[in-house]
């Protein structure tokens, strides 16, 4: 990306409301919704969270990765559960949710699942990302992988998520969910890339240039037909990414020293290199696409989904 390329900074958590940051970035004098600057933003700020990262693995003292507590607890949870016969796949089931429904820490969101294609990539990573971190890298099951194209209600009790989903009304939930099926340009995402920061790691893609419609203007589309119900969102945090999480940290064995850093960092940006010469951009051009929603509708999601969820488990589908 040169200096003069096109960024926007992502919006943070803050209350209910009905800005529409998605329509802003389009908005923008700089932009003013050409695909290229809209492609331009998503790298600028992968980009930047990917340096922020290594600066954190690198500095003079290093940060170690964080392990996420929650998910601990919760995978002790499993093992104690299915040692007695009882199902509790990661949050598959209502084992061990219903102490969390009335807790602030439930979401409704919209999610879209990655493809085949897509899936077949993560999976290789994860086996070759595991080879080295063994088992400090907590592997996302393929089937609770997802993107999350929309997030409507952030961190609140179910019995809140349940009243803004009466608000939008079941009719309208269906038609934002059908919406990127039943679009009559499907956009693409291109140019995979591993990110990562101190919870975990993922793969990112970039809207594609080539498409006058992209991800990003679906995403906007989406926001749009939701708010013209009269409700406010609130979100954990909306930025220029398209992302699917695929691990995250639950211990720092192999994270203790700058060397076991430096390894770690080394991988990772092998596997990039890899990425991009086999998906990557070719003079603009992907070698790669993902054509968003072309294999499976939208689906809403209600609840504890921090670590993903079954795509049979959904609150509501969409029709294709």
């Amino acid at each position: 990306m040169s200096r003069n390329s096109f960024s926007f900074p992502p919006l943070p958590a803050g209350p209910p409301t009905t800005y529409n940051w998605y329509q802003a970035l389009i908005d923008h004098p700089d932009c003013q919704g050409d695909p290229q600057k809209i492609q331009e933003a998503y790298s600028a700020f992968r980009s930047q969270n990917y340096r922020n990262a290594v600066q954190s693995f690198t500095s003079r003292s290093p940060s170690a990765p964080v392990s996420d507590t929650t998910l601990i607890s919760h995978l002790k949870r499993q093992k104690i559960l299915k040692s007695h016969g009882v199902e509790d796949s990661m949050n598959h089931s209502k084992v061990g949710d219903n102490e969390r429904e009335t807790q602030n820490v439930n979401c409704l969101v919209v999610w879209l699942r990655p493809s085949a294609a897509v899936l077949d990539i993560v999976m290789k990573l994860q086996l070759r990302i595991a080879e080295m971190v063994d088992g400090d890298l907590h592997m996302i099951p393929l089937g609770d992988m997802h993107i999350s194209l929309l997030e409507l209600s952030h961190r609140h009790t179910v019995t809140h998520l349940e009243d803004v989903a009466k608000k939008i009304g079941e009719a309208t939930l269906l038609n934002i969910l059908d919406y990127p099926s039943k679009h009559s340009s499907k956009p693409r995402l291109v140019a995979p890339r591993i990110n990562f920061d101190k919870a975990g790691i993922a793969l990112s893609f970039l809207p594609s240039q080539e498409d006058d419609y992209t991800y990003h203007h679906l995403r906007n589309d989406m926001h749009k037909l939701a708010l013209q119900t009269g409700i406010e969102i609130d979100t954990c945090y909306t930025a220029p990414t398209a992302h699917i999480t695929f691990g995250r940290f639950v211990d720092t064995t192999n994270f203790r020293t700058e060397v076991d850093m430096r390894k770690f960092l080394d991988l990772v940006e092998n596997l990039n290199t890899e990425l991009s010469t086999e998906y990557g951009l070719e003079n603009g051009s992907p070698k790669f696409e993902w054509i968003v929603a072309n294999e499976l509708s939208a689906e809403l999601q209600s609840g504890y989904v921090k670590f993903g969820r079954a795509r049979e488990k959904a609150t509501l589908l969409g029709r294709r």
